[in-house]
């Protein structure tokens, strides 16, 4: 699926050189703009229409390219992703598995609506979501000249330089922690398929799937999306870290020194401390590594014990 955007990374031979959490009620504006562009279905049963060209111009917003979600109301897919809304708190006691099909898929694009509304209050980047109806999602798009930014497994391996590769995998475990922390989220589908490389930073997409991390299963999803990224980023030659190591760098608030304190209703404040903000790389890295050295301490004095104790 390619509806929230492609285009070309700039700069010092890192880019990309093919072109290619309570929620407000939701606005309803009359939409005057015909959409127009190229479908294709997705894997998971959607169709996603890439609207690059065209300009949408909404009350508080400047005229701006967008992307149109449009999820099949005839498909049975929708009826095995009970997990990721019955256990979900915002969810708890609806039956997904029991509704209508259609039902289904409108309560999966509300999802995906609300979860997204989240991550960009957030300060995350990813699409705008501007509009819900049904089985339609309105976001804004991602890329540049109607070129949608590409997913990360497009990106070669020699497209970026070892440093841009290290720190698009630094910015990705941000993504995974602000998630955590600033929207209070887990991807639950994670990988290099739905994240975008645009302008030297990644963009998560496909949130339908995620879930609240008061969700019973919480852990189990962060960890598949984990094992996901630390796999994606070793075939390009990253030297990435322990899957342990990546998990206490998500879920302790603690782990990036001061980057939780401070006013977090100031919106500007609570966007400087995002993980995942170019430019804050290298204290991400010095959490990492401050993990895995207190991991290979703790290790060690238990070695040293039980070589003693015999």
């Amino acid at each position: 699926p390619r509806g929230e955007g492609e285009g070309e990374g700039e700069g010092e031979g890192e880019g990309v050189s093919e072109g290619g959490g309570a929620e407000a009620e939701e606005a309803t504006p009359t939409l005057g703009v015909v959409l127009q562009g190229k479908t294709e279905a997705s894997v998971d049963s959607t169709v996603e229409v890439s609207v690059g060209n065209d300009e949408l111009e909404l009350e508080g917003m400047h005229p701006t390219p967008v992307a149109l979600k449009m999820f099949f109301t005839s498909l049975d897919q929708f009826s095995n992703r009970a997990e990721y809304v019955d256990g979900d708190p915002r969810y708890r006691g609806r039956g997904f598995s029991k509704q209508s099909k259609r039902k289904m898929i409108k309560t999966w694009a509300e999802k995906e609506y609300r979860n997204l509304t989240r991550v960009h209050r957030a300060g995350m980047a990813c699409p705008q979501p501007i509009l819900q109806k049904e089985h339609l999602l309105l976001m804004t798009f991602i890329g540049r000249a109607g070129w949608p930014a590409p997913q990360l497994h497009e990106v070669s391996k020699s497209q970026l330089t070892r440093t841009a590769w290290h720190r698009t995998y630094l910015q990705t475990l941000g993504v995974v922690r602000d998630l955590w922390h600033h929207a209070s989220l887990v991807h639950a589908d994670l990988s290099e398929y739905n994240i975008l490389y645009f302008d030297k930073r990644v963009y998560v997409i496909d949130l339908g799937q995620a879930v609240d991390t008061g969700h019973l299963n919480v852990k189990s999803f962060l960890t598949t999306d984990l094992r996901n990224v630390l796999r994606f980023f070793k075939s390009r030659q990253v030297a990435v870290h322990e899957l342990e190591v990546a998990m206490t760098f998500v879920t302790d608030r603690d782990s990036v020194g001061g980057m939780l304190d401070g006013d977090l209703t100031n919106e500007m404040a609570a966007t400087n401390m995002l993980a995942s903000l170019p430019g804050n790389e290298g204290e991400v890295q010095e959490a990492l590594e401050a993990i895995a050295n207190g991991e290979r301490a703790v290790a060690s004095a238990m070695h040293d014990a039980i070589t003693a104790a015999s």
